[in-house]
């Protein structure tokens, strides 16, 4: 599937990664959290990654109220009415660009 993925304290880069659970898992180094983001857009972060004290990536702006910090690798995909995940369409690419411009640490 088609991919952005976002290290932090580097660029994103779009790449086709394998769509399976335990691909999700190395590109994120650990369990997967997922967040739904708007555009049926959806990011994938390390479940544990504070209790890790990974590296901040992105802030992560709550209804406008608050903010929380993603840490660690993240990457950014689309998902199916069922729950499964998919490539990103051209929209959902320049979404996520946009979302990281705004929001990177």
């Amino acid at each position: 599937m088609i991919a952005i993925i976002k290290k932090p304290n580097t660029p994103a880069e779009t790449s086709e990664v394998g769509n399976d659970y335990e691909t999700s898992k190395r590109l994120v180094g650990g369990y997967i959290e997922c967040v739904t983001l708007d555009n049926g857009v959806c990011m994938v972060c390390n479940e544990e990654g504070k209790i890790y004290k990974l590296p901040p990536n992105l802030y992560l702006r709550k209804n406008k109220v608050g903010m929380d910090v993603v840490v660690g690798s993240v990457f950014f995909c689309s998902d199916t009415p069922d729950g499964e995940f998919a490539s990103l369409t051209t929209a959902q690419q320049e979404y996520v660009h946009k979302f990281i411009k705004e929001n990177s640490v």
